[in-house]
């Protein structure tokens, strides 16, 4: 027992020390306007309906607060901390690049009805490259975001 607790501890500690680390650092996350004014949209969305998020273009951080903010599912949340913990993520991850890669909506789309997703979210300028041969249902959009729903 004791081998298990010596082997877990070191983890355990570098995890706080990080922790400790990134406060002192007084860097934070922060949240812009823009970024609060499309949560708030996808708050206001009836439902609570699963979000995708470009994975290649955003931050862990936003993953933390985006599903508390817009009481809505995400696809994917904390990629790091799950495989940290053991979890695969690696076919969510293939999905989500599938989807934001894909250069045909009929294929973009049957993966998102059959992954349940009901909105895409991502950094404006930064679309799917299914949405430049078709035109999309964008419900939502501002100087920084734009959200896509998904019908």
């Amino acid at each position: 027992i004791s081998v298990i607790l010596v082997l877990t501890s070191a983890h355990a500690a570098h995890e706080v020390i990080d922790n400790i680390l990134f406060l002192k650092s007084n860097k934070g996350i922060t949240v812009s306007n823009p970024e609060l004014e499309t949560l708030a949209f996808l708050n206001k969305q009836p439902g609570t309906g699963t979000v995708m998020l470009d994975m290649a273009n955003s931050h862990e951080e936003p993953l933390l607060y985006t599903s508390f903010l817009t009481n809505k599912k995400l696809y994917l949340a904390g990629a790091g901390v799950l495989n940290d913990h053991g979890f695969d993520t690696q076919n969510q991850k293939a999905l989500i690049e599938k989807v934001f890669k894909a250069k045909i909506s009929k294929n973009a789309y049957q993966i998102l009805r059959e992954n349940k997703v009901d909105f895409l979210y991502y950094p404006k300028g930064l679309a799917p490259e299914f949405t430049k041969n078709v035109t999309v249902q964008k419900v939502f959009q501002n100087e920084s975001f734009e959200v896509i729903k998904v019908e």
